[in-house]
C-alpha cells in the first residue's frame, strides 16, 4: 500500500431534524463516533478523520463542523 493511499472505512451521518438539545461539537462527535464504530476502528487507529456536511451552510442554521472536529483526539 503506497502512502498516499485513502481508505473509506465508515460512515455515518446524523439524523435530520432541530437538536435544540445538541451543539455542533456534539454532532460532530456523534457523526465521528458513529463512524469509526462502522469501520470498526478507534481514534488511535486513525491518521486522519475528515469530516463533511452535505449543505456546506447553503441552508438556514447550517454550518460547517469540520473545525470543530480539528482539536478531537
Amino acid at each position: 500500500m503506497a502512502a498516499d493511499d485513502i481508505w473509506i472505512l465508515g460512515i455515518h451521518m446524523t439524523k435530520f431534524g432541530k437538536h435544540p438539545d445538541k451543539d455542533t461539537i456534539d454532532l460532530a462527535s456523534e457523526a465521528a463516533m458513529g463512524a469509526l464504530a462502522d469501520g470498526g476502528v478507534t481514534m488511535r487507529d486513525m491518521g486522519i478523520l475528515a469530516a463533511g456536511n452535505l449543505m456546506g451552510g447553503g441552508a438556514a442554521g447550517q454550518q460547517q463542523g469540520g473545525a470543530a472536529l480539528g482539536g478531537a483526539q
